[in-house]
C-alpha cells in the first residue's frame, strides 16, 4: 500500500513540475521568437526608409563583430538582411547580401507581390523569411527581407538544450519527488503503526481482567451452594477489582480518543494549585497508610495559575498513585511546590524501587510499562494522559529516576497573570 502511495505522490509532483517546465520553457521559446522578429520589423523598417532616401544603396554580406564566444554557449545569429527593387514586374536593383539563389529570384520576386500583406512571413524553398514591401511608386515596390536561417539554427539549438535540461529536471525533480514522498508518508505510517498497535494493546488489557472476572466467576458457579457470601468474598473481591480496573481503562481510552479527535474541551479558570495540591495528598492518604508510606510535604507558597482544576487534579492523582504504588513498605514520598519567575513548579519524589534509563523516553507512550507482568496495575495510559493534559495547560512534565533510589517527577505550569 505505502509502495502504490509513494510512487502515486511521486508521479504527480514530477507531472506537475514538468508541466510548469514546459509551459515556463514553451513561453520563453515563444517570446524569444517573437522578439527576435519584432526587431528584425523594426530594422527592415528603417532600412526601407535609408533606401528610400538614398542614404542607403546596399546591403553587403556581413558578420556581426562580437568577443569569442565560451566554450558550450551558442553565438549570436549573424544578420541576413537583403532588399530587391521591383519595377513593372522586373527587378531592377538587389543588394549583394542576398540569401536566395540567382535563378529562384525571380518567384520569389513574384511569390511576395502577389501577396496581399505589406510584411509577413513567408517559406520559401524550405527557408523561412520574413518581409516589408513599400510601394516607391505606382510601378516601383521596394521589398526588405530577412532570412532566419541562422534564426532558426539558434533557435533549433537552444531548443536542444531546453529538452537537455528538461530531462535533467526530470531525473532530479523525481528524485526530489520521491525523496518528499517519503517524508510525507512517514507520518502516515507511523500513524497507521500506532493505530495497529493501540488496538492491539487495547485488546490486550481489556482481555486480562475479563479472563479474571471469568475465572472468578466459574469458581463461583462450581461453589459449593452451601457455602455462604462471607466464604467467597475474595472471589467477589477479585471481580470487584478487575471490573474498577476495566472501567478506568475504557475512560482512559475514551479520553485519549477524544484528545485525538480534538473534541477533549478544558474548562480553564483560576485556582490555586498550592490547596488543590494538599487536597490530592489528603485524598490519597489512606492509601498511603495501607502501606505504611509516609506523605512528606508542607504548607506551600499560595500560587494562583490558569487551568482545568479536575485535569489537573488527574494528573496528581496519576502521579502520586504511580509513587506509592512502585514504592516499597516504609518509603517516604515528597511533594514541593516552588515558584520560578512566571512558573510554578510541582516536584513529586518516592524512594521507591526507580526506572531504568532505557525506559525513561518510552515512559509517555501509551501503555508502556516498564513492569511488563503487570503485577502492580495500572494500564499503561496514565502517563500519557498526564502528558497530554499537562501540554494543553502550556506546560511540562518530565521524569528522572535511578534504579534503587527513587523517581523524580516535575510539573511545570505557568503563573496566572
Amino acid at each position: 500500500m505505502f509502495n502504490k502511495l509513494r510512487l502515486k505522490l511521486t508521479f504527480i509532483n514530477v507531472a506537475i513540475i514538468m508541466a510548469l517546465f514546459t509551459v515556463l520553457i514553451t513561453g520563453t521559446f515563444m517570446l524569444t521568437n517573437y522578439g527576435v522578429n519584432q526587431g528584425s520589423y523594426h530594422v527592415m523598417s528603417k532600412l526601407s526608409e535609408e533606401i528610400r532616401s538614398g542614404q542607403l544603396t546596399d546591403i553587403p554580406e556581413r558578420k556581426r563583430q562580437h568577443p569569442p564566444t565560451i566554450i558550450g554557449m551558442i553565438p549570436p545569429p549573424e544578420p541576413s538582411f537583403f532588399y530587391l527593387k521591383v519595377k513593372d514586374q522586373k527587378i531592377i536593383a538587389c543588394s549583394s547580401g542576398i540569401t536566395i539563389k540567382d535563378d529562384l529570384i525571380p518567384a520569389f520576386v513574384e511569390k511576395i507581390l502577389t501577396l496581399p500583406q505589406t510584411e509577413g512571413k513567408i517559406s520559401f524553398v524550405n527557408t523561412d523569411i520574413i518581409y516589408t514591401k513599400t510601394m516607391l511608386t505606382d510601378s516601383e515596390t521596394l521589398i526588405v527581407c530577412n532570412d532566419l536561417s541562422r534564426q532558426n539554427e539558434l533557435l533549433q539549438s537552444q531548443l536542444y538544450i531546453f529538452l537537455l535540461v528538461g530531462l535533467c529536471c526530470a531525473l532530479l525533480s523525481f528524485a526530489a519527488s520521491f525523496f518528499m514522498a517519503n517524508k510525507a508518508i512517514a507520518p502516515i505510517r507511523k500513524a497507521l503503526k500506532n493505530q495497529k498497535n493501540f488496538v492491539s494493546d487495547a485488546s490486550h488489557e481489556l482481555r486480562t481482567p475479563l479472563t479474571i472476572i471469568q475465572t472468578n466467576l466459574d469458581i463461583l458457579k462450581g461453589a459449593n451452594s452451601k457455602e455462604t457470601i462471607d466464604e467467597n468474598t475474595h472471589w467477589i473481591h477479585n471481580i470487584q477489582e478487575e471490573t474498577t480496573r476495566m472501567s478506568q481503562l475504557i475512560n482512559s481510552l475514551l479520553f485519549l480518543a477524544r484528545a485525538d479527535a480534538k473534541q477533549q474541551l478544558l474548562s480553564m479558570k483560576k485556582i490555586r494549585i498550592d490547596e488543590l495540591i494538599i487536597d490530592t495528598l489528603k485524598s490519597i492518604q489512606l492509601l498511603a497508610e495501607k502501606k505504611s508510606l509516609r506523605l512528606n510535604y508542607s504548607s506551600f507558597t499560595p500560587a494562583t495559575i490558569l487551568a482545568d482544576e479536575p485535569k489537573i487534579r488527574q494528573v496528581l492523582t496519576i502521579i502520586l498513585d504511580n509513587a506509592i504504588r512502585h514504592t516499597d513498605t516504609n518509603g517516604i514520598i515528597t511533594t514541593k511546590l516552588t515558584i520560578s519567575y512566571d512558573k510554578c513548579i510541582i516536584t513529586i519524589n518516592d524512594t521507591g524501587e526507580g526506572i531504568a534509563k532505557h525506559h525513561l523516553p518510552k515512559l509517555f507512550d501509551r501503555f508502556y510499562q516498564v513492569d511488563e507482568s503487570r503485577h502492580k496495575g495500572g494500564s499503561g495510559l496514565g502517563l500519557s494522559l498526564a502528558k497530554w493534559i499537562i501540554e494543553q495547560h502550556n506546560g511540562s512534565i518530565t521524569i528522572d529516576s535511578q534504579l534503587k533510589e527513587g523517581t523524580t517527577v516535575t510539573i511545570k505550569l505557568p503563573l496566572s497573570k
